[in-house]
């Protein structure tokens, strides 16, 4: 892992009632803290001629329906398919220099959301199950949310000279909520 780099975004998925303008909390510090850190990490790794940048979005990137609805996060989605677009078109500028830059895509990671000061069983979902988190788990194709050690472990895979043909791509750990 000769230089890597990971950067990724903390945002909160809804604005705050007072706030005039959601893309003030949302949208604008996403796309400006990521295409910062990202683009001078790359110009530092281009100069060495490698490095690797794993960017962090999240399945908001393509709710629709039931799901937008349900999560309102129209704002956050946006930031999210905007790293996204950003680690595509950054791929493209600094692969010829040595530089590789992936996306990684998780859904919701039950163990983080303490962290967030969620607790799985603190709303009953719209379709009147007891936890968010069982109604999330049913919008996968495996039943399940990842695991926090399934997207660590992916992403040191992603870092790592084993994954050295990989750039410009977003892999997607959502266990099939989001179907590429």
């Amino acid at each position: 892992m000769n230089g890597s780099v990971f950067v990724s975004h903390q945002l909160p998925s809804r604005a705050a009632p007072d706030s005039a303008d959601p893309q003030d909390l949302t949208i604008t510090p996403a796309a400006t803290a990521n295409f910062l850190t990202a683009t001078t990490a790359a110009r530092h790794m281009a100069e060495k001629g490698s490095g690797v940048i794993v960017t962090f979005s999240t399945t908001a990137s393509h709710l629709s329906g039931r799901d937008q609805g349900f999560h309102a996060t129209a704002g956050f989605g946006v930031a999210c398919g905007a790293v996204e677009l950003l680690s595509r078109h950054l791929a493209g500028e600094v692969g010829p220099r040595g530089v590789r830059v992936v996306c990684l895509r998780p859904d919701g990671i039950p163990e983080a959301w303490v962290s967030w000061g969620m607790i799985e069983d603190a709303e009953p979902d719209p379709e009147g199950s007891s936890t968010v988190k069982a109604y999330m788990e049913r919008g996968t194709a495996l039943r399940r949310l990842p695991k926090l050690a399934e997207v660590a472990e992916t992403a040191a895979f992603m870092a790592s000279d084993r994954a050295g043909a990989i750039t410009g791509t977003v892999v997607n750990l959502s266990c099939g909520s989001v179907i590429d």
